[in-house]
């Protein structure tokens, strides 16, 4: 984990992007380093490529799951690059934080083997938390390994 850039690199819906933003805050008053997309894209930028760079980059993906993340296709295809990712690197571990109401039973395919972390737009308080003490931890262990 100590080669990654960043602890998380977080997915959403860009109608979701004000949670993402209190999400990937509350995460670095944590001491989580976080890659958000509104911090890094820039306009001209190779969307698809600039995922592919960053998720390499990451050592956890936490994907914020909406009913907005569920019908955009551009947040599907994203899922689907981070679930290959992980597949791809046993390290990696996908934190699903559904919001919203969303139910675990729609979430795509692999997805719903995943635990996830229940908690609402308003209230991202226990989930970041919960995040965060698993991310410290791996990193502590990976450090004394």
């Amino acid at each position: 984990m100590s080669d990654k850039t960043f602890d998380v690199f977080l997915s959403y819906a860009h109608k979701d992007a004000a949670v993402a933003r209190t999400l990937a805050s509350e995460l670095k008053e944590q001491g989580v380093s976080v890659w958000l997309d509104q911090d890094s894209l820039r306009p001209g930028d190779d969307w698809d490529l600039k995922i592919h760079e960053h998720l390499q980059q990451s050592s956890n993906v936490v994907m914020l799951v909406s009913v907005n993340s569920l019908t955009s296709q551009s947040t599907l295809y994203e899922m689907g690059v981070a679930m290959q990712h992980a597949r791809q690197n046993p390290d990696v571990r996908i934190f699903p934080v559904l919001i919203g109401g969303v139910e675990n039973s729609a979430l795509p395919g692999p997805l719903r083997l995943l635990n996830a972390i229940e908690s609402s737009p308003n209230h991202l308080e226990a989930a970041s938390t919960e995040i965060a003490q698993i991310v410290t931890d791996a990193k502590r262990s990976h450090n004394e390994g």
